[in-house]
């Protein structure tokens, strides 16, 4: 949809008595519903939020994100998904990465507060076919039900709906704390006009926060413009809280590495790799233990 958007864009081309497009894989970013919806004058746009083992999850608008949550995405409060599905419940538990065998084990983290991301319901899988560690690490027994662990973090704001702030695998473990990727990301692309992508680089708890900015094109004098810009987008991310402790901003020269099934969703673990390899001063003043 992010070609087909800049086609429509291109064009003025109008949809007139679509009523219907689905959007799914990855996070939606509120700049393809605006663009999307200019040029849907009878329709809207529709983002379910899911997994594989579980899906329906929740639903969102695209009118309802322009209208309502996209400015709090943009000041780094993560991606609306909206109203949880009929049937399904969801809660928001305390992050770990071990195993939790019943949910009495699980503490539910306060209303706003961002956690885990477990569901259950009749459109959720019980477990996973021949699979034991799998299921030990992402199934939850609660009596005869089970719950699913999306591997997911976000939070539920007062009026219930679900918000997405990232892959738990992909959290960033600094000294001053862990940062999720999505808020940190949906701030940086308001200073910059394509994608940028949260890694960390180092060990676990002691991990460089570092947001890869893309560029795709020709640049003039590719060492001036990576230092410059670099330079000012991390000097604009320091004024939002939630991005204080990014430490640099770089630019990647081509398009993100994605995910094959998808097309969509960044590799950002191939992105920290190149991360590591090209900037390793990076790491110099760490901790000895993180270098």
């Amino acid at each position: 949809w992010e070609p087909f958007s800049h086609f429509l864009q291109r064009r003025n081309v109008s949809l007139s008595g679509l009523k219907r497009v689905l959007t799914a894989g990855a996070p939606v970013r509120p700049s393809l519903h605006e663009r999307l919806l200019k040029h849907l004058p009878d329709g809207d746009v529709f983002t379910p939020y899911g997994a594989t083992e579980a899906l329906p999850v929740s639903f969102m608008s695209g009118r309802e994100v322009v209208q309502e949550t996209a400015q709090a995405t943009r000041l780094g409060k993560g991606t609306c998904v909206g109203t949880i599905a009929p049937g399904v419940e969801v809660k928001i538990i305390e992050v770990t990465d071990d195993a939790i065998a019943q949910v009495a084990d699980a503490k539910e983290t306060a209303l706003g507060g961002t956690g885990e991301i477990i569901v259950r319901g009749p459109c959720v899988t019980r477990a996973y076919d021949g699979r034991a560690e799998a299921n030990r690490l992402s199934k939850i027994i609660d009596g005869s039900s089970v719950w699913h662990r999306m591997g997911d973090l976000g939070w539920f704001d007062e009026r219930g709906r679900l918000w997405f702030c990232g892959r738990k695998s992909q959290r960033v473990s600094t000294p001053s704390g862990e940062l999720t990727s999505i808020p940190i990301e949906a701030v940086a692309e308001t200073l910059w006009p394509e994608r940028a992508a949260l890694v960390g680089i180092g060990p676990r708890g002691a991990q460089r926060a570092i947001v890869v900015l893309e560029h795709v094109g020709p640049i003039a004098n590719e060492r001036v413009f990576c230092q410059q810009e670099g330079a000012r987008v991390l000097a604009a991310l320091k004024e939002h809280d939630v991005a204080r402790h990014v430490d640099a901003a770089i630019v990647y020269q081509g398009a993100f590495p994605v995910d094959r099934r998808h097309n969509a969703k960044i590799e950002r673990e191939r992105l920290a790799a190149w991360v590591a390899r090209q900037w390793p001063q990076l790491l110099r003043g760490a901790p000895e233990d993180a270098r």
